[in-house]
């Protein structure tokens, strides 16, 4: 006859996998906040005229245009 070994059956722990996913919402989302942050918008203080915060406050440079950049594929041909 043949002898039979029953052992239990091992718990995997799927918390690693938990925290996993945790981490990677974290960074899409930073990455997310990062990309998609408008740099264009600015907070101007309230302040009374003739003041000295009124002078401090200067404005950001125009962000400068974005040009298209185009790659030509040229296709070559043994003779």
């Amino acid at each position: 006859m043949a002898e039979i070994h029953v052992q239990a059956k091992k718990q995997s722990s799927n918390t690693a996998w938990l925290w996993i996913v945790v981490v990677l919402l974290i960074i899409g989302a930073l990455a997310y906040y990062l990309i998609t942050r408008n740099n264009n918008t600015q907070t101007v203080p309230v302040t009374s005229p003739g003041t000295a915060a009124e002078f401090q406050s200067k404005q950001r440079p125009p962000r400068p245009a974005q040009v298209k950049i185009i790659v030509p594929i040229v296709h070559m041909r043994s003779v």
